[in-house]
Protein backbone atom coordinates (compact mmCIF):
# COMPACT_ATOMS: atom_id res chain seq x y z
CA UNK A 1 0.00 0.00 0.00
CA UNK A 2 1.41 3.38 -0.98
CA UNK A 3 -1.29 5.89 -0.03
CA UNK A 4 -4.18 5.97 2.41
CA UNK A 5 -6.13 8.54 0.42
CA UNK A 6 -6.32 9.95 -3.11
CA UNK A 7 -7.48 13.48 -2.35
CA UNK A 8 -6.82 15.38 0.86
CA UNK A 9 -10.53 15.84 1.44
CA UNK A 10 -10.66 12.04 1.83
CA UNK A 11 -8.56 12.32 5.02
CA UNK A 12 -9.27 14.28 8.21
CA UNK A 13 -5.87 13.67 9.83
CA UNK A 14 -7.41 11.92 12.83
CA UNK A 15 -4.48 9.45 13.16
CA UNK A 16 -6.68 6.41 13.83
CA UNK A 17 -4.72 4.57 11.13
CA UNK A 18 -1.43 5.30 12.90
CA UNK A 19 -2.73 3.86 16.15
CA UNK A 20 -4.11 0.65 14.61
CA UNK A 21 -1.05 -0.21 12.52
CA UNK A 22 0.60 -3.35 14.01
CA UNK A 23 3.93 -2.64 12.29
CA UNK A 24 4.19 1.08 13.13
CA UNK A 25 4.40 1.70 9.38
CA UNK A 26 2.35 4.91 9.51
CA UNK A 27 3.47 8.31 10.74
CA UNK A 28 1.88 11.76 10.60
CA UNK A 29 3.51 14.46 8.49
CA UNK A 30 2.74 18.18 8.18
CA UNK A 31 1.84 19.44 4.71
CA UNK A 32 2.71 22.88 3.36
CA UNK A 33 -0.20 24.45 5.30
CA UNK A 34 0.64 22.76 8.58
CA UNK A 35 -2.06 20.06 8.56
CA UNK A 36 -1.19 16.52 9.60
CA UNK A 37 -1.66 13.70 7.09
CA UNK A 38 -0.62 10.04 7.32
CA UNK A 39 2.35 8.70 5.39
CA UNK A 40 3.32 5.05 4.97
CA UNK A 41 6.75 3.53 5.38
CA UNK A 42 6.62 1.15 2.43
CA UNK A 43 9.35 -1.12 3.78
CA UNK A 44 7.33 -1.74 6.96
CA UNK A 45 3.80 -2.08 5.53
CA UNK A 46 2.44 -5.65 5.29
CA UNK A 47 -0.83 -4.65 3.54
CA UNK A 48 -2.99 -5.92 6.40
CA UNK A 49 -5.72 -3.35 5.59
CA UNK A 50 -6.41 -2.40 9.21
CA UNK A 51 -5.74 1.27 8.45
CA UNK A 52 -8.53 1.34 5.86
CA UNK A 53 -10.85 -0.63 8.12
CA UNK A 54 -10.50 1.82 11.02
CA UNK A 55 -10.68 5.01 8.91
CA UNK A 56 -13.84 6.94 9.89
CA UNK A 57 -14.16 8.42 6.38
CA UNK A 58 -14.19 4.95 4.81
CA UNK A 59 -16.81 3.64 7.20
CA UNK A 60 -19.42 1.87 5.10
CA UNK A 61 -21.95 2.07 7.93
CA UNK A 62 -21.81 5.85 8.34
CA UNK A 63 -24.90 6.39 6.19
CA UNK A 64 -27.06 3.92 8.06
CA UNK A 65 -30.34 5.27 9.35
CA UNK A 66 -30.82 6.00 13.02
CA UNK A 67 -33.34 7.85 15.14
CA UNK A 68 -32.25 11.44 15.65
CA UNK A 69 -33.13 12.98 19.00
CA UNK A 70 -31.94 16.44 20.03
CA UNK A 71 -31.98 18.03 23.47
CA UNK A 72 -31.32 21.65 24.36
CA UNK A 73 -29.30 21.73 27.58
CA UNK A 74 -27.53 24.38 29.63
CA UNK A 75 -25.78 24.42 32.96
CA UNK A 76 -27.94 25.91 35.72
CA UNK A 77 -24.81 27.36 37.34
CA UNK A 78 -24.29 30.78 35.74
CA UNK A 79 -20.67 30.86 36.94
CA UNK A 80 -19.93 27.64 35.04
CA UNK A 81 -21.70 28.90 31.94
CA UNK A 82 -19.64 32.09 31.96
CA UNK A 83 -16.41 30.06 31.81
CA UNK A 84 -17.69 27.87 28.99
CA UNK A 85 -18.35 28.31 25.28
CA UNK A 86 -21.83 26.93 24.83
CA UNK A 87 -24.05 26.05 27.74
CA UNK A 88 -21.42 24.68 30.12
CA UNK A 89 -22.56 21.06 29.81
CA UNK A 90 -19.10 19.56 29.28
CA UNK A 91 -17.90 20.39 32.78
CA UNK A 92 -20.89 18.64 34.37
CA UNK A 93 -20.34 15.48 32.32
CA UNK A 94 -16.65 15.65 33.24
CA UNK A 95 -17.57 15.88 36.95
CA UNK A 96 -19.70 12.76 36.63
CA UNK A 97 -16.94 10.76 34.94
CA UNK A 98 -14.28 11.91 37.40
CA UNK A 99 -16.52 11.20 40.40
CA UNK A 100 -16.80 7.64 39.11
CA UNK A 101 -13.02 7.07 38.96
CA UNK A 102 -12.84 7.95 35.29
CA UNK A 103 -10.46 10.00 33.16
CA UNK A 104 -11.22 12.97 30.91
CA UNK A 105 -9.48 13.87 27.65
CA UNK A 106 -9.99 17.27 26.04
CA UNK A 107 -8.27 20.11 24.22
CA UNK A 108 -5.91 22.42 26.05
CA UNK A 109 -3.75 25.37 25.03
CA UNK A 110 -0.40 25.82 26.77
CA UNK A 111 1.38 29.08 27.57
CA UNK A 112 2.98 29.06 24.11
CA UNK A 113 -0.47 28.84 22.47
CA UNK A 114 0.15 25.29 21.25
CA UNK A 115 -3.04 23.20 21.10
CA UNK A 116 -3.17 19.51 21.95
CA UNK A 117 -5.28 16.92 23.67
CA UNK A 118 -4.53 16.41 27.33
CA UNK A 119 -5.61 14.23 30.21
CA UNK A 120 -7.37 15.18 33.43
CA UNK A 121 -8.01 13.14 36.56
CA UNK A 122 -9.44 16.02 38.64
CA UNK A 123 -12.04 18.65 37.87
CA UNK A 124 -9.38 21.33 38.39
CA UNK A 125 -7.33 19.78 35.58
CA UNK A 126 -10.42 19.35 33.37
CA UNK A 127 -11.15 23.08 33.50
CA UNK A 128 -8.28 23.71 31.07
CA UNK A 129 -10.47 22.00 28.46
CA UNK A 130 -13.24 24.59 28.83
CA UNK A 131 -13.59 27.23 26.13
CA UNK A 132 -13.05 27.03 22.38
CA UNK A 133 -9.58 26.71 20.86
CA UNK A 134 -10.44 26.79 17.12
CA UNK A 135 -7.24 24.98 16.10
CA UNK A 136 -6.64 21.39 14.95
CA UNK A 137 -5.38 19.70 18.11
CA UNK A 138 -2.81 16.94 18.23
CA UNK A 139 -4.36 13.65 19.43
CA UNK A 140 -1.67 11.26 18.18
CA UNK A 141 -0.19 10.56 21.61
CA UNK A 142 -3.45 10.15 23.52
CA UNK A 143 -5.37 7.62 21.40
CA UNK A 144 -3.36 4.58 22.45
CA UNK A 145 -3.44 5.66 26.10
CA UNK A 146 -7.24 5.88 25.98
CA UNK A 147 -7.40 2.27 24.84
CA UNK A 148 -5.02 1.14 27.57
CA UNK A 149 -7.15 2.83 30.24
CA UNK A 150 -10.38 1.18 29.09
CA UNK A 151 -8.70 -2.23 28.94
CA UNK A 152 -8.03 -1.72 32.66
CA UNK A 153 -11.69 -0.87 33.27
CA UNK A 154 -11.48 2.93 33.54
CA UNK A 155 -14.27 5.12 32.23
CA UNK A 156 -13.06 7.67 29.66
CA UNK A 157 -14.70 10.87 28.48
CA UNK A 158 -13.27 12.17 25.21
CA UNK A 159 -14.13 15.61 23.85
CA UNK A 160 -13.06 16.87 20.42
CA UNK A 161 -14.12 17.63 16.87
CA UNK A 162 -16.49 15.18 15.15
CA UNK A 163 -13.72 13.56 13.11
CA UNK A 164 -11.61 13.07 16.24
CA UNK A 165 -14.56 11.52 18.06
CA UNK A 166 -15.15 9.20 15.09
CA UNK A 167 -11.49 8.17 15.24
CA UNK A 168 -11.89 7.19 18.89
CA UNK A 169 -15.10 5.29 18.15
CA UNK A 170 -13.50 3.54 15.17
CA UNK A 171 -10.71 2.29 17.42
CA UNK A 172 -12.69 1.60 20.60
CA UNK A 173 -16.36 1.49 19.64
CA UNK A 174 -16.78 -1.78 21.56
CA UNK A 175 -16.56 0.27 24.78
CA UNK A 176 -19.15 2.91 23.76
CA UNK A 177 -21.79 3.48 26.41
CA UNK A 178 -20.05 1.37 29.04
CA UNK A 179 -16.54 2.78 29.41
CA UNK A 180 -16.28 5.23 26.50
CA UNK A 181 -18.25 8.48 26.48
CA UNK A 182 -17.77 11.22 23.90
CA UNK A 183 -18.70 14.86 23.36
CA UNK A 184 -18.10 16.53 20.03
CA UNK A 185 -18.64 20.07 18.82
CA UNK A 186 -20.34 21.52 15.77
CA UNK A 187 -17.36 22.00 13.47
CA UNK A 188 -17.09 23.99 10.26
CA UNK A 189 -13.39 23.21 9.82
CA UNK A 190 -10.39 24.35 11.86
CA UNK A 191 -7.13 26.10 10.98
CA UNK A 192 -3.81 24.34 11.52
CA UNK A 193 -1.42 25.13 14.36
CA UNK A 194 1.01 26.52 11.77
CA UNK A 195 -1.61 28.96 10.48
CA UNK A 196 -2.44 30.04 14.02
CA UNK A 197 1.24 30.57 14.82
CA UNK A 198 1.52 32.84 11.77
CA UNK A 199 -1.51 34.82 12.94
CA UNK A 200 0.06 35.29 16.38
CA UNK A 201 3.26 36.66 14.88
CA UNK A 202 1.30 39.19 12.85
CA UNK A 203 -0.87 40.13 15.81
CA UNK A 204 2.16 40.66 18.05
CA UNK A 205 3.47 43.32 15.68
Amino acid sequence: MEKLYINKEDCCGCSACLNICPKHAIYMKHDEKGYLYPEIRKDSCVNCGLCEKVCPLKDKEKNKKFEKIAYGVKNKDEHERAKSSSGGVFVEVAKYILNNDGVVYGVEMNNDFQVKHGRATTIEDARKFQGSKYVQSDIVNCLRRIGELMKKGFKVLFSGTPCQVEAVKSLYGRYSGTLLFTIDIICHGVPSQSFFNGYLKEYQK
